[in-house]
């Protein structure tokens, strides 16, 4: 009976090991030039592409659990971020996105990236999911840089991929 108790006990603890080994998820790091970013993700990305009329969109996709990673990369052809609409242009981009989700703003801010314009924005999709997402605006390249997920708030290891993120186009002194 002691045996028993034993081999049962040992076979729970097998259980609970293997659960907890799979939920700690690898992070890899992810660079293409053709798309013009570097960047790390849990798990195993999938790289997609999209012909647009001005050129090919990238999009960097992972998910692990109940969060999704995406980096979003397309070349416009004229420099964005140096032109005097760079702040209109990340607006119609956050309107765009808003408006494909149903969705209105819950935080928004300003940033920059190596000295390019770019804008923060967390929102709440009409299916319930939650996204945190980054634009940039780098040379001739928008990217978006987003993390959706069906737990309210941001993943706890949202910053690490957010800040994991480097276009790999030069700074603007280069352009």
């Amino acid at each position: 009976m002691k045996v028993r108790a034993l081999f049962t006990t040992l076979a729970a603890s097998l259980l609970f090991a293997g659960a907890a080994l799979a939920a700690e998820v690898s992070w890899n790091s992810y660079r293409d030039s053709q798309a013009g970013f570097s960047v790390e993700m849990p798990g195993e990305a999938k790289m997609s592409t999209e012909k647009m009329d001005n050129g090919v969109c990238y999009h960097l996709d992972a998910e692990v659990g109940n969060v999704g990673y995406h980096v979003m990369s397309l070349d416009a052809g004229e420099d964005l971020s140096g032109s005097e609409n760079a702040q209109r242009i990340l607006n119609v981009v956050r309107d765009h996105i808003l408006k494909g989700q149903h969705a209105t703003a819950q935080s928004e801010r300003e940033l920059e990236l190596n000295g390019f314009p770019g804008r923060e924005f967390a929102f709440k999709s009409e299916s319930g999911n939650h996204w945190v997402t980054r634009i940039y605006l780098v040379k001739s390249h928008l990217f978006t840089v987003a993390t959706v997920s069906t737990d309210s708030g941001a993943p706890t290891d949202g910053e690490r991929f957010f800040n994991s993120f480097h276009p790999e186009l030069g700074s603007p002194a280069a352009a």
